[in-house]
């Protein structure tokens, strides 16, 4: 029986039989067309993904004493900011108890102490672009950008923190720098 199939004309000279070969080369074929066919797959997920997410949505404020202040605007923009823009000493904030944007006062690099109207305004910011918006004095969590995590599986924008401290400070916009 084996040897009438492996004697069999085959009709196209690149084609492979599967009931003419082995067993391995048959898991050998499956393998290579799945891994170039998932291959295939990963790699138009990325792009799209890349194409569609090119530019994060972040605005950047500068504070008084000349510190950058950067916002993220949604979800994925949040996480770009917190984990691929920060640096690990950078000041990082985030209302109290509620949704809102991630923003990061920019001191990690020059490795400089923010003064306390620096981390008042970027406070401020984050109060701003939260749902607590219009609450009157509103808890904002800050910590060093090095403290902030993000849990397995968690979606987009989700975060733990720990040593964060709290300042409460009044909604408010800053002008916004290009």
């Amino acid at each position: 029986m084996g040897l009438l199939r492996q004697n069999a004309p085959r009709s196209d000279s690149s084609a492979l039989s599967l009931p003419a070969c082995g067993r391995q080369a048959r898991l050998a074929l499956f393998s290579e067309s799945m891994q170039s066919h998932c291959f295939s797959i990963a790699v138009k997920i990325r792009f799209n993904s890349w194409l569609n997410n090119s530019v994060p949505k972040i605005k950047t404020f500068r504070s008084s004493s000349g510190l950058d202040i950067l916002v993220g605007q949604d979800d994925e923009s949040n996480d770009e900011l917190t984990f691929r823009i920060a640096h690990l000493n950078d000041i990082w904030l985030h209302v109290s108890g509620s949704s809102g944007s991630h923003v990061i006062l920019r001191c990690g690099e020059a490795g400089v102490e923010p003064d306390k109207n620096s981390l008042k305004e970027a406070a401020g910011l984050a109060a701003w672009f939260s749902k607590m918006r219009s609450g009157g004095n509103v808890a904002v969590s800050y910590c060093p950008a090095r403290n902030v995590h993000k849990p397995r599986r968690a979606k987009a924008g989700s975060v733990t923190i720990s040593g964060a401290k709290k300042i409460k400070v009044q909604p408010a916009l800053l002008d916004e720098t290009e």
